[in-house]
């Protein structure tokens, strides 16, 4: 039976499959919720070449994948400014009440994480 999450999860797994040195080291998977796609798309759309989004990562044990990196993936932060609110002065930013909450993240290859 698939479990079913209430927020996005991504993680960073040992590629076990690596043969040639320019393969990757990790690979895995990434869920990006609305807030963060929509934050990403504004950046695009405002004139940015690349989007930007902030990244954490926590060392976890799989039961069956071993070591791996679960992360979190949200909009960078932003300093308030003295009233409190998010700083708007560039293009790229969106308000606090857009970005999203830190997340678990579950593994890949059938593993489970157990939040």
């Amino acid at each position: 039976m698939t479990q079913q999450y209430d927020k996005p999860r991504s993680a960073l797994f040992t590629n076990r499959n690596k043969t040639e040195e320019n393969h990757p080291d990790y690979r895995g998977d990434m869920e990006l919720d609305r807030a963060t796609v929509e934050h990403m798309m504004r950046q695009l759309d405002n004139g940015a070449k690349f989007a930007k989004a902030e990244i954490s990562g926590w060392k976890r044990q799989g039961q069956n994948a071993g070591p791996y990196l679960s992360l979190s993936i949200k909009p960078p932060y932003e300093k308030p400014n003295q009233n409190g609110a998010p700083q708007q002065n560039n293009q790229n930013s969106a308000g606090a009440e857009n970005r999203p909450k830190p997340m678990p993240t579950s593994g890949n290859n059938g593993d489970t994480i157990p939040f």
